[in-house]
């Protein structure tokens, strides 16, 4: 895009020197012309002064022609570029869209702390409290083997498990490891 304004911008420059000079062309015509209007009696008027090479007319009327249909092509490559430019845009924001949208549609995982305030929430007062918590049952629990345990079932955040770590056989609580001295 910046070579494209850059190439205009040259071509700018070059069509106004163009039109300038095919101003100043027209006027001194011009002004040749009233003064052999003035002596049109008069045959010593002189010739008419011979054009400078380069300053033909006609090559500067087509040499203007042709840097405006330079800038005219340039102009609609810009624009080109510029909707392909809009085009992209568009698209990536359409789909930043719908992965928001199916974000946004996805289930929530609840953590621990919301699952146990949406637990407390339901919760009746006189449910029973579990674990070194205290709190009410809720998420992932685990009963302590130990049949004299006080306690007797756990949240596993509370004691340190997660499914992946989940005791294969018997579990007991640190209290009841103490009691029967084991690690």
């Amino acid at each position: 895009m910046r070579e494209l304004d850059e190439r205009a911008h040259g071509l700018q420059v070059q069509l106004e020197a163009d039109c300038q000079q095919q101003l100043r062309l027209a006027a001194e015509q011009q002004q040749h012309g009233n003064k052999r209007a003035k002596g049109a009696g008069d045959m010593d008027a002189g010739p008419t002064p011979p054009s400078q090479p380069g300053n033909e007319p006609v090559d500067l009327d087509q040499r203007i022609e042709d840097t405006t249909a330079e800038l005219l092509k340039l102009s609609a490559e810009k624009t080109n570029a510029a909707q392909q430019i809009y085009d992209y845009v568009d698209q990536h924001i359409r789909k930043l869209d719908k992965d928001l949208k199916t974000f946004d549609a996805a289930p929530h995982v609840m953590t621990s702390e919301e699952l146990y305030q949406a637990a407390l929430a339901a919760a009746d007062a006189s449910e029973p409290t579990y674990c070194y918590c205290k709190r009410i049952s809720f998420g992932e629990m685990i009963a302590c083997e130990h049949p004299e345990c006080l306690i007797e079932w756990f949240h596993f955040e509370c004691v340190g498990l997660t499914a992946e770590n989940r005791p294969k056989g018997k579990w007991y609580c640190k209290e009841c490891r103490k009691l029967m001295g084991k690690k």
